[in-house]
C-alpha cells in the first residue's frame, strides 16, 4: 500500500512534523524522523470531512495526523479498507439532506 503524506503533532509540543502513514494489518503505522509509532486501527479516530479543512487521524495517546489533500485521503482510506460512517455518506448527498429536511417540515404540519 502506498504511504500517505501527513503532518504529525505528538500532542505534547506544538511542532509539525512530516510523516508517512500506512495501514498494516490491524494497525496504523506512522513513520517520521522520530522513528515509528503504531496504533490499533480500532483505536484511531478518523475525522469527518468539514469543507476544505484538513482531515485528522487521532491516535489514542493524543497524537494527531493532519491530512490536507482530501482526494488522496479518500483514496487511501478505501485502499486501507476503511469506510466512511453512514452519516458521512448521507451528508455528502444533497438529495438525502433535502429529503430529511422535507420530512422534518412535513412532520411539523
Amino acid at each position: 500500500m502506498t504511504p500517505l503524506s501527513a503532518s504529525f503533532f505528538d500532542g505534547r509540543m506544538p511542532r509539525r512534523q512530516a510523516v508517512e502513514v500506512l495501514a498494516e494489518g490491524n494497525e496504523i503505522v506512522i513513520r517520521g524522523v522520530f522513528g515509528e509509532r503504531r496504533a490499533p486501527r480500532a483505536q484511531v479516530d478518523i475525522s469527518e470531512p468539514l469543507g476544505r479543512g484538513p482531515r485528522l487521524l487521532r491516535l489514542p495517546d493524543g497524537a494527531v495526523c493532519e491530512i490536507a489533500d482530501h482526494r488522496v485521503f479518500i483514496d487511501w482510506l478505501a485502499a486501507a479498507g476503511f469506510a466512511d460512517s453512514p452519516v458521512v455518506r448521507l451528508q455528502a448527498r444533497w438529495s438525502w439532506t433535502m429529503a430529511a429536511l422535507a420530512g422534518l417540515v412535513l412532520e411539523r404540519f
